[in-house]
């Protein structure tokens, strides 16, 4: 699954969910703020219990630190995708 932030590869698991955050230096070519990247979406995604196994691939679009809305989207969407079947 992708959107204007990031790209998400999942397989349905037994809660919880774990999830790995890779963020390219396309991205950002420092990696303070590459890691900064990685742990605002690791903190988005800790406060939601969820039945995935997943990587988030951010994209380059991905550059305002303030909005994680894209992200909570993307794992809504695989929620909604696995429980229809």
């Amino acid at each position: 699954m992708t959107n204007q932030a990031a790209s998400f590869r999942f397989v349905k698991s037994d809660p919880p969910g774990r999830f790995s955050v890779v963020v390219p230096k396309s991205v950002a070519k420092s990696a303070v703020l590459r890691n900064t990247i990685r742990r605002q979406v690791y903190t988005t995604l800790s406060s939601e219990k969820h039945s995935l196994n997943g990587i988030f691939y951010i994209k380059k679009e991905y550059t305002d630190l303030s909005k994680t809305r894209p992200i909570r989207n993307l794992l809504e969407a695989a929620e909604a995708i696995l429980a229809r079947s």
